[in-house]
């Protein structure tokens, strides 16, 4: 599988630059950081659209039923777990095969209209040196307003239960702006 190899890229090519991380932390090199934090970030999007969850919000609905443009939102930002991947290398670079699942979570996508991946985007900023995640990223949907439909669960409230994993949850919250 595609998505296989970009993997591996990413997990030895984040592992190899490790040690420019934590140069990058200690100076404040934002610049550096968001570098680094592309390569997953690239990795990710060279892969395709091997993990579709098959949600779609309820205006993706109607502009594909309209002929209008729809794109896919992966659940998780890959520059922002890149981060989480490089403050914990112990964890996730140390294990190819729980950095595979990891990526491949990564690869997760929600079918949404242009204007809401833009809304979403806007939810976490990075100026200044400055990282802020405005709202959870399982309660980004909820927070915008954005209906998810599932062609074999119907209506779906939250499905990010489901879709995230709970270090990410966890790791974000230094981030959270209250």
């Amino acid at each position: 599988m595609k998505w296989h190899s970009h993997a591996k890229t990413a997990f030895y090519a984040m592992k190899g630059c490790l040690e420019l991380w934590v140069m990058a932390r200690k100076s404040g090199d934002n610049n550096l950081m968001i570098a680094l934090t592309r390569i997953l970030y690239d990795q990710v999007f060279s892969s395709g659209k091997p993990n579709q969850t098959g949600y779609i919000s309820s205006a993706a609905m109607t502009n594909k039923r309209e002929k209008k443009k729809t794109c896919s939102d992966h659940c998780l930002s890959p520059q922002f777990v890149a981060r989480m991947v490089f403050d914990n290398p112990d964890v996730w670079l140390s294990d190819y095969e729980k950095f595979k699942r990891l990526f491949f979570l990564c690869c997760q996508t929600i079918t949404v209209t242009p204007q809401e991946n833009t809304a979403l985007s806007h939810l976490t900023t990075n100026k200044g040196g400055k990282f802020e995640v405005k709202v959870p990223t399982d309660k980004k949907y909820e927070y915008l307003k954005i209906v998810l439909f599932h062609p074999k669960r119907g209506i779906v409230p939250n499905p990010f239960g489901e879709l995230l994993p709970e270090e990410l949850l966890e790791y974000e919250k230094q981030y959270l702006v209250k």
